[in-house]
């Protein structure tokens, strides 16, 4: 009976490692000083309005890449060659839909990205929210902040510039994904 419970405990402990590794990679992504390029390649551009990306689409051909960036940097879509070093993450396994009810079909739409086997810091659900509405593209950022001041659980927020296709589309809030049972949420960041 202790070697059964033992290995529940081991194999507990290590989901528990798991999931505090995947915490602290996620804090330090969206750390307040950082800013980020996504990039999605090869996707199918046909598939890229309104109506193709109701739902999630994948595109077998498609790969998504994260960088870092200087938040000073005047460029918009580089190549990997201009950012050595600076590639976050990568993957081929993902789907994208449109988000947002602000934003659904507009010239600057929210985008969900759905990550199929290689989770992001601990997530498996990217959110780019395209800030159309909010000309400051500052709104959520503070209302977010003030509720973790607060002591108000709130999600995660950084900056990225988003590119498909070597296309530039605009500077996106970057959200955490909060797990709909609220059992992933980060109430102890700043």
């Amino acid at each position: 009976m202790n070697r059964v419970f033992s290995i529940f405990f081991s194999l507990g402990l290590g989901l528990l490692a798991s999931k505090s590794e995947a915490l602290n990679d996620r804090r330090a992504f969206f750390g307040s000083d950082k800013m980020y390029y996504v990039k999605i390649h090869g996707w199918d551009g046909s598939r890229l309005g309104s109506g193709d990306l109701r739902n999630f689409v994948e595109n077998d051909g498609a790969f998504l890449s994260i960088y870092r960036t200087d938040p000073k940097s005047g460029l918009h879509c580089p190549d990997a060659i201009s950012h050595p070093g600076n590639r976050v993450y990568e993957t081929r396994g993902f789907k994208m839909r449109m988000s947002g009810n602000m934003t659904f079909g507009t010239p600057k739409a929210s985008y969900k990205l759905s990550i199929q086997k290689n989770p992001f810091v601990g997530m498996s659900t990217l959110n780019l929210k395209s800030m159309w509405n909010d000309v400051s593209q500052m709104r959520e950022a503070i209302a977010w902040k003030l509720f973790s001041k607060l002591d108000i659980p709130s999600p995660l927020h950084t900056y990225a510039k988003l590119c498909i296709n070597n296309k530039y589309y605009g500077l996106y809030s970057v959200i955490e994904n909060i797990d709909p049972t609220c059992k992933t949420i980060d109430i102890t960041h700043d």
